[in-house]
């Protein structure tokens, strides 16, 4: 195949998947249905863990609270212990919880759940689809050294993410991922391949 047919493929399979990625993006921030739909085979991140937790919790203090407490993970997790809050839940929602408030706390500004710092769901639907399909990320399996190493490799090094987010995205993948394949809907595969 000639060079130039190589790189009229390669980009046409970027602009589908900005496309793709902008109508994503669209359904996200105008509060689709489509988008909630078409995302909720992933895991709930931190954010959507704690508001379970303390919708449960009546004695656990408010997110406003929280959001300024600087603890490890372990403490966090002994702080909801205590609380009788992690009752019921699944390790991954257990570590994910308590990593993404290990991370991401404290932080100034948070007044309630919808102010809290963007969890690891929302971070790899609205960064990893930019070059590539969100089932790669969500199908593989990996360590959180190789996730924390990955973002160090072109061109993840050029997203515009700070240390926390990609603290976030890498302990969100690695509690909760590998997925298979088929759990991702078809539309969401294209691509799934490789970059």
């Amino acid at each position: 195949m000639k060079r130039t047919d190589l790189a009229a493929i390669r980009a046409s399979r970027r602009r589908s998947r900005l496309i793709r990625f902008v109508v994503c993006l669209a359904a996200v921030l105008l509060g689709g249905g489509l988008a909630q739909d078409q995302f909720s085979f992933m895991p709930p991140d931190g954010p959507d863990v704690l508001a379970s937790v303390l919708e449960a919790c009546p004695t656990c203090e408010v997110v406003a609270e929280l959001s300024i407490q600087e603890r490890s993970a372990e403490e966090w997790q002994e702080y909801f212990t205590e609380e009788a809050a992690l009752t019921g839940r699944s390790e991954a929602e257990v570590l994910t919880l308590i990593s993404y408030l290990a991370i991401n706390f404290p932080s100034t500004g948070v007044r309630d759940l919808a102010t809290l710092p963007r969890g690891g769901r929302y971070l790899v639907m609205m960064n990893c689809q930019l070059c590539h399909s969100i089932a790669i990320p969500l199908t593989q399996t990996r360590s959180l050294e190789r996730w924390l190493e990955h973002r160090r490799t072109s061109p993840h090094d050029s997203l515009s993410l700070n240390a926390v987010q990609w603290d976030t995205i890498a302990h969100y993948l690695t509690y909760n991922t590998p997925l298979p394949l088929e759990a991702i809907p078809e539309e969401l595969r294209m691509g799934a391949g490789g970059y």
